[in-house]
């Protein structure tokens, strides 16, 4: 059995306090690990800028309005994380 059967860092007391430890102190523990990605290319550097139009706001507004996109019973699920800057 692991560690973690069943808990969450919210519930789990001692990942609580390193937790809460570690988002006060403003300490990111995977800083490192991300910028190593970064430069072997696993993860984008920057992303790209998107053009606020009618066409991504209506389909942000779908997302966000059905938090995730699934469809059952033979489970498909699709996640959709967007980040959109603006200037």
């Amino acid at each position: 059995m692991s560690w973690n059967k069943g808990f969450t860092k919210e519930t789990h007391l001692s990942v609580m306090k390193i937790s809460r430890t570690m988002r006060e102190r403003h300490i990111d523990n995977f800083l490192n690990w991300r910028n190593r990605m970064k430069e072997i290319g696993k993860i984008p550097k920057d992303y790209p800028k998107l053009n606020p139009t009618e066409e991504l706001t209506e389909f942000i507004g779908v997302v966000l309005g059905d938090e995730n996109i699934s469809q059952f019973p033979r489970i498909f699920s699709s996640r959709i994380q967007i980040r959109v800057y603006y200037q």
